[in-house]
């Protein structure tokens, strides 16, 4: 009993509370991801077809706000293609969440990088400050990278970490119930250990169907391209899988707690088994020499 308890509170609950913890982190990129940035220096020149009939002026004016809108668009562009370059490699690195899953995330991302290079060429080409700024504006209306796919992505990775968390104190606790008849079998009440495992199954159990949920609201979303149907659809599909997740990641916290407790029982029928052996001992008459 004594080596449970070191292998079990100093290895298998740290564990499990990193895990829980990496969760939470992981949960907060859903809205830390949008502030991220870059610096990108860029020489773009413009050959402009400007309208006829405008002074010197007004034509070095136009020519310096195309350039400008250039620059600034393909630094968006280069932005939303750095953060999803990054993505592709987190998810690259799941391990819990389904090959076919891993693949419908890959794909997205992987069209949208191809749509915004694309859309860079696009912009870089563009002589008419008219459909400049057309071409601008569908950086965020038509592409939504920060609005779907960032968090899109998040979504799927905090329910990788969490399947992990799920299958560790899965693990845990197949490991105490095999402790848990070991003392059922010395003669011990192991009724209230018993019943918090049961829950701790449970919990687990609920956990993994809540993030299971989740990716399966989210995987298959698309970019709205202005849809207001599709955006009200996206939106309510992120506020049900969050609300997932939520669940979930309490779910797991109680697991985690009906291990504690039970860790902490077996420690204290472990004292008073040697509490008594210790006191028959102590009684036990001696041999007359």
């Amino acid at each position: 009993m004594k080596n449970f308890q070191i292998i079990f509170l100093k290895n298998n609950m740290k564990k499990i509370q990193i895990s829980i913890l990496s969760v939470a982190i992981i949960s907060l990129a859903f809205s830390a991801t949008s502030a991220f940035a870059i610096s990108t220096t860029l020489g773009a020149t413009v050959s402009a077809t400007l309208p006829a009939g405008l002074s010197v002026k007004a034509q070095a004016a136009l020519t310096t706000r195309i350039q400008t809108g250039q620059t600034r668009a393909t630094q968006e562009i280069d932005r939303r293609v750095t953060v999803m370059n990054a993505l592709l490699g987190k998810v690259a690195a799941m391990t819990r969440v389904s090959a076919d899953e891993k693949t419908a995330i890959s794909n997205t991302l992987n069209i949208q990088i191809s749509a915004m290079s694309a859309l860079k060429t696009k912009i870089l080409a563009d002589t008419d400050i008219t459909t400049l700024k057309t071409d601008i504006k569908s950086i965020t209306d038509s592409y939504r990278i920060f609005m779907l796919v960032v968090p899109q992505v998040n979504v799927i990775r905090t329910t990788d970490a969490m399947v992990e968390t799920s299958q560790m104190l899965s693990a845990f606790g197949t490991k105490l119930q095999t402790r848990i008849t070991a003392a059922q079998t010395a003669g011990n009440d192991v009724t209230s250990m018993s019943a918090l495992l049961s829950d701790m199954t449970t919990k687990i159990s609920d956990a993994q169907t809540q993030t299971a949920a989740a990716v399966a609201l989210v995987a298959p979303l698309k970019p709205d391209q202005g849809d207001a149907a599709t955006i009200a659809a996206n939106k309510a599909a992120f506020a049900t899988a969050r609300a997932d997740i939520k669940v979930a990641r309490a779910d797991l916290a109680t697991a985690r707690t009906d291990a504690g407790k039970i860790v902490k029982a077996l420690k204290a029928m472990k004292t008073a088994t040697s509490a008594t052996t210790s006191a028959g001992n102590s009684a036990a008459p001696t041999t007359a020499q």
